[in-house]
């Protein structure tokens, strides 16, 4: 699985005039250190915009930049928003429409290679409830910080804000105080008005945790077919899927298989941290 990240922006704006003396219109140019892909992203968000896109020199800052000529203030406001988006999160590559992640759950010490939790890898484990036994309950009020998180990421994306709805993927055990993806998605109901469908999603027979599976079959064997789908929530919506930690994606993508086929239009994930597994 591919996890790209933009490491350098800048964004230049210029002002003319239209047609009409009094109508004030921008042109934009940014300039991008970092992969292509994110500009598929920019175009599936703004379809309707007209872009210039020009790959960079060998001894340039930037890789590539995109121009943007005739828009309304309104609009750039909404191309910066993104771009802030892009600049402190993950892009990865899944069978989705479109799938971020806001950070790294663990990173990897330059000096030792020894692999540390990142904030908010150490939030979600705080805030995760593992099992109702006495310090593996979960911090609610840790699960809040990360929701803030997520809800920033909806309210400057427009694909993701503009969704019909929002499932989140189903725990694998269900002897906890409580599921973290739905205390985030029910947050984020409220924050920003996206309905959050928690009955569209149906676990037909329980399955192992995924860490205890260690090879692609096993994985893929305790997932297939764990699943049914409600239709009358899914068909022909646009779809936010949420996770709290996305390791090899396999159970993302599985969820992601069954609400397509059950008919949902479009699916955007969103998990707070992606792990270092799988990543080769």
């Amino acid at each position: 699985m591919q996890v790209l990240k933009i490491k350098k922006i800048q964004i230049v704006v210029e002002s003319s005039q239209g047609s009409d003396s009094s109508e004030a219109i921008e042109n934009i140019t940014i300039w991008v250190n970092g992969p292509k892909q994110f500009v598929q992203d920019f175009q599936l968000v703004f379809p309707q915009l007209e872009i210039e896109y020009f790959d960079c020199p060998l001894s340039s800052r930037f890789t590539w930049c995109i121009q943007i000529k005739g828009i309304d203030d309104g609009l750039v406001k909404d191309i910066k928003s993104l771009f802030f988006v892009y600049n402190r999160t993950y892009w990865m590559e899944t069978t989705l429409d479109a799938c971020f992640a806001l950070d790294w759950h663990s990173s990897r010490n330059s000096a030792t290679g020894k692999p540390y939790h990142t904030a908010l890898g150490q939030w979600v484990n705080w805030a995760k409830s593992y099992e109702l036994s006495s310090g593996n309950r979960g911090d609610l009020q840790i699960a809040e910080l990360i929701s803030d998180q997520m809800v920033r990421f909806i309210q400057n994306h427009p694909l993701y804000g503009s969704c019909d709805g929002i499932v989140t993927v189903l725990p694998s055990n269900p002897d906890k105080a409580f599921d973290l993806p739905a205390v985030l998605a029910m947050t984020i109901e409220t924050e920003c008005g996206i309905p959050y469908f928690d009955q569209a999603l149906i676990k037909k027979r329980l399955t192992a945790q995924m860490k205890y599976c260690h090879t692609k079959v096993e994985k893929l064997d305790n997932i297939s077919d764990s699943v049914s789908v409600n239709e009358s929530f899914v068909q022909d919506k646009r779809l936010i899927i949420l996770d709290d930690i996305l390791d090899s994606g396999l159970t993302l993508q599985d969820t992601a298989k069954s609400l397509y086929q059950a008919g949902a239009r479009n699916l955007y994930g969103l998990v707070a941290t992606k792990t270092l597994k799988f990543c080769l």
